[in-house]
């Protein structure tokens, strides 16, 4: 079976739909499959964009069985969208050229950055007969309508849903990260739309690489507090007023709790500024914690691992860091929509707690309380562990995987 994946990023870019992508095609390379990769020359992360592509990001190489081949494009960033256009259109051009060249493959599958990649996968079920498939990890225009990007039903909404109402019922299947995203993509004209959710491996989570307590002291919270731990990018679909109300309704109480931020993204700024003006020093601010262990120490130092969407991209965005909460056996902390998938999911295992927007003194509340009774926040997250066990560890979603491709 031969199989080609197209995004614009992968290893060794830590774009989360890189290491996704790369996890499932080894995996695929595993268990017999011949698989390729197109992805584009310059980095996700802006501050490696130099708006020169290197030469060496040109290569072509094979990376645990995995064949990937690096198209030229452009390195603006997403700073403009002038610039961010002009990276999306040079690199939908080598890869284009690059994937006909390839010849026939069983299966094209598209992922979503940039948007729209999918029409390249219908130009290769056209001309050779493969299969074309959307692994949607977003959902475009929705998302742009939502966030406020592009205004809804005006010409250019119209037109990229038009694309979309065009060219999904002629895809080959498309895989949808939660029922939600399934629902938006059905409205939207796909077919045969399979639930695969996100993943991670547990021989990665189980353990921390580093002694919690010590790492705790570098991140300049104290012992005895109770920990939340934000990780990860901070953008326009995530809410925060919730939490800085929560945070300042806890320091007025002397609660016990720290609440950590770290990451990046549109919003991270802004939350620090406000927390800096409203004298929250139970927040702290900063930038990512760097390379997975770090990732993982923080997480089994924290109490609780929070989760934040806005009602208005329930479906659109799916919060990969979840499977990473719950994979290392620590509460899960959510607000947003109460009928998201991430709401069911805490409410199904009983592993932490689901909050709407606005309810600040209910989180205050919860959050008071867990640091009263740490032992039941130590049972949280043992049942976060445990249904992670039973329905996102990477073999279980592997499995699901290699069924849709050979099915």
């Amino acid at each position: 079976m031969r199989i080609l994946f197209l995004n614009q990023f992968y290893l060794p870019d830590k774009a989360a739909t890189a290491i996704y992508l790369s996890s499932l095609a080894e995996e695929l390379v595993r268990r017999g499959a011949e698989v390729h990769v197109i992805s584009g020359s310059s980095s996700y992360d802006e501050s490696a964009k130099s708006g020169v592509a290197r030469q060496a990001d040109l290569r072509e190489e094979t990376i645990a069985g995995v064949r990937a081949h690096r198209m030229w494009n452009t390195g603006f960033g997403r700073a403009t969208a002038l610039g961010r256009i002009t990276d999306y259109a040079t690199f939908y051009m080598g890869a284009a050229i690059k994937a006909l060249w390839l010849g026939r493959f069983d299966a094209v599958v598209s992922l979503t950055t940039p948007p729209f990649l999918y029409l390249l996968a219908l130009v290769c079920k056209w001309l050779t007969g493969t299969r074309a498939v959307l692994w949607s990890m977003d959902c475009y225009p929705e998302a742009q309508v939502a966030l406020g990007q592009i205004r809804e039903n005006g010409l250019l909404h119209r037109i990229l849903a038009g694309i979309n109402r065009f060219g999904y019922p002629r895809l080959g299947g498309a895989i949808a990260l939660d029922a939600d995203m399934k629902e938006i993509l059905e409205r939207a004209g796909a077919r045969d739309v399979t639930i695969i959710e996100n993943w991670e491996n547990i021989e990665m989570f189980e353990r921390s690489p580093i002694d919690p307590a010590q790492w705790r002291t570098e991140l300049g919270v104290p012992e005895s507090d109770l920990l939340v731990s934000y990780l990860g990018n901070m953008s326009r679909g995530h809410e925060f007023k919730t939490v800085l109300d929560a945070a300042a309704i806890l320091k007025g109480r002397g609660a016990p709790v720290s609440i950590i931020f770290r990451g990046g993204g549109q919003k991270h700024a802004d939350v620090a500024e406000e927390a800096g003006a409203r004298g929250l020093d139970n927040i702290k601010v900063a930038g990512y914690v760097g390379k997975r262990d770090n990732v993982v120490a923080t997480l089994h130092a924290s109490d609780f691992g929070l989760i934040t969407l806005m009602e208005e991209v329930k479906g659109l965005l799916a919060p990969s860091k979840l499977y990473g909460i719950l994979a290392s056996g620590t509460g899960v902390l959510f607000v947003g929509p109460g009928d998201c998938e991430i709401a069911r999911v805490i409410r199904d295992g009983d592993c932490g707690g689901a909050f709407q927007i606005g309810e600040a003194e209910k989180l205050a509340g919860f959050l008071e309380g867990m640091a009263r009774d740490r032992a039941s926040a130590r049972a949280m997250g043992d049942r976060a562990q445990k249904l992670f066990l039973e329905r996102y560890e990477a073999s279980i979603t592997f499995g699901k995987f290699w069924s849709f491709f050979t099915g």
